[in-house]
């Protein structure tokens, strides 16, 4: 609502939501063969019924057929076998947890699509809730009796992000590509353009690979030079040889077309490639560059002007010894982890020292692993302007800092310095470190900055020292995108009166300085999507907040993972 409240308009826990077990529309993939129903005779290979039927289901099921038929019944949903009236395990509602999925909301639709940890991805109606479909990718099979377990501990299935296309970018056609995230290392798209009325022959590809890590980002789809519709993919992490590899594969048929290997990363420095980002040059509708980041702190650039795909190369040195336009290290030369996207924007500003260069935007630090919890290492956000040369180092950029912390109306928030006229003259972009002047404490951004009309906003957090416990804290943070220096206007409501004045600036060495990052205070925020002139943003706290954001786009509604306008 406009005053920053929300009201529940369904839920999956409302009763109507799934069909019966045995109505549910639910898919899976047979290796050979494609997409079929997640039924067991007919259609499951045989290895595939073995996998669900080798480890006993206890009691009466035992092994087998019988064991097997029963534990595709539970999780489509079928409670008869729950315990104590039967061997598997009991649970309090048929959709399972929902981590790290973002939901995907495809307005073309009016379809949500969400991921979660009972093994599917689902599809719902977003005006009823009402489920639509369901698909268990194939690859998971093996693992699929682990859920109907009582001694079940809980594991990570489809846990990953998920893209779909718009119907400018695949000829009138809504192709979703979904990731396992720490549920598997493997890629699936699926052609939900009618998604009523999906079925089995609507299962495109499942795609594994040894260079196919447990991948975190979000798939980018684009057009490029040689005339295809591809999804490109950062390998994500612990593949069989730990470097970091993007990955470019035909859209509609899941064929590799280019595996760009960076070479960097070995067992002793492990690595992996983050969510890429691409940018069309010429404007002529196809990709000419791409970029992504990598854990070891490379930002990467590859160059996709041609036609012929093995003509794509990296930017910058040879394809046997590709070289980073950029590596991120911190003020005694530590590499900083980038695990988010990037957002890239070009500088239209005339006048400005870097008019006309397009600017990447990226923030470093991980939460990936239970060290990271207590990890206070200095992390940093970042503004590179390409002007086709590499980087050195951080001396080329101009320096900014969080100046002042405040409370306003009960909100944490804080103040980035100011830039001055002429003060970006011969750098190279800016950063940030994120140290506000109580001292470093473990910030950091692991999702990708976005922009809002002329200001660049992300989410930083400052996880607690238990990984188990939802605490901790983090920042909804603004800045000028071309300069990184506090927002020329107030652009945050930090005291939730609806207006931008005055009240939401903090006085800082005599100056008024519009606030540049305020706390949701839900614990950990969640990447912020913009709905109308408030960011929302779900927390660990498992509360969803908002933060008054002085829009400049018209807007209506809006999706789940992308601030786009609409008219």
């Amino acid at each position: 609502k406009d005053d920053g409240t929300m009201e529940s308009k369904w839920s999956t826990n409302d009763a109507g939501r799934f069909a019966a077990p045995a109505a549910r529309k639910v898919f899976t993939y047979k290796p050979g063969t494609g997409g079929v129903a997640f039924k067991l005779s007919g259609d499951l290979a045989a290895a595939q019924q073995t996998d669900l039927g080798n480890i006993t289901c206890g009691g009466s099921l035992g092994t087998g057929a019988a064991c097997a038929q029963a534990r595709i019944d539970w999780l489509r949903g079928d409670k008869a076998n729950e315990e104590p009236a039967g061997p598997l395990r009991k649970r309090q509602r048929v959709l399972g947890d929902i981590i790290s999925s973002s939901p995907f909301y495809v307005h073309d639709t009016r379809t949500l699509y969400v991921g979660a940890n009972d093994g599917m991805l689902h599809a719902f109606d977003a005006d009823s809730g009402n489920e639509l479909f369901a698909y268990v990718p194939g690859v998971l099979m093996p693992r699929l009796h682990k859920l109907t377990s009582p001694a079940y501990a809980h594991e990570y299935f489809v846990d990953g992000e998920i893209t779909v296309s718009s119907r400018q970018e695949t000829a009138g056609k809504n192709i979703l590509v979904g990731t396992l995230g720490r549920g598997g290392k493997a890629l699936f798209a699926l052609d939900v353009s009618s998604p009523s009325s999906f079925d089995a022959t609507k299962v495109l590809w499942e795609y594994t690979d040894t260079d196919l890590g447990v991948s975190l980002g979000k798939p980018f789809v684009a057009k490029l030079n040689n005339g295809k519709t591809v999804v490109l993919v950062g390998n994500g992490y612990n593949s069989d040889n730990e470097r970091a590899v993007l990955f470019i594969i035909d859209l509609e048929t899941g064929v590799l077309i280019k595996k760009l290997d960076t070479q960097a990363g070995s067992a002793a420095a492990t690595n992996g490639l983050a969510s890429p980002r691409g940018w069309d040059l010429d404007a002529n509708g196809t990709l000419d560059f791409a970029y992504a980041g990598d854990r070891l702190g490379n930002v990467w650039k590859w160059d996709l002007r041609a036609s012929n795909p093995a003509s794509w190369v990296p930017a910058f040195g040879t394809a046997a010894a590709p070289q980073p336009l950029f590596t991120a290290l911190d003020a005694s030369g530590n590499r900083q982890p980038i695990t988010g996207g990037m957002s890239l924007g070009m500088n239209a500003r005339k006048g400005d020292p870097n008019f006309g260069k397009l600017f990447v935007f990226f923030g470093t630090g991980q939460y990936l692993v239970t060290g990271d919890v207590t990890d206070k290492s200095v992390q940093t956000w970042y503004g590179l302007a390409d002007n086709g040369t590499q980087i050195a180092d951080r001396t080329a950029l101009k320096q900014r800092t969080i100046t002042a912390e405040s409370t306003i109306s009960g909100n944490a928030v804080r103040t980035f310095s100011l830039a001055t006229a002429g003060d970006m003259a011969g750098k190279r972009g800016w950063y940030i470190d994120l140290v506000p002047p109580s001292g470093a404490n473990g910030e950091r951004v692991t999702t990708d900055p976005r922009f809002l009309g002329s200001v660049l906003v992300t989410t930083s957090i400052v996880p607690t020292n238990d990984i188990c416990v939802p605490g901790g804290d983090g920042f909804l943070n603004a800045v000028d995108p071309f300069s990184g220096g506090s927002t020329s206007s107030v652009f945050f409501d930090a005291n939730s009166d609806g207006l931008f004045d005055s009240s939401d600036m903090v006085k800082v060495a005599g100056k008024d300085v519009a606030v540049g990052s305020i706390s949701p205070g839900n614990n950990l925020p969640s990447e912020a999507i913009l709905i109308g002139n408030r960011l929302i943003a779900s927390g660990t706290s498992g509360q969803i907040k908002s933060v008054g954001a002085n829009n400049p786009i018209r807007t209506g509604r809006i999706a789940w993972r992308e601030i786009v306008r609409q008219n």
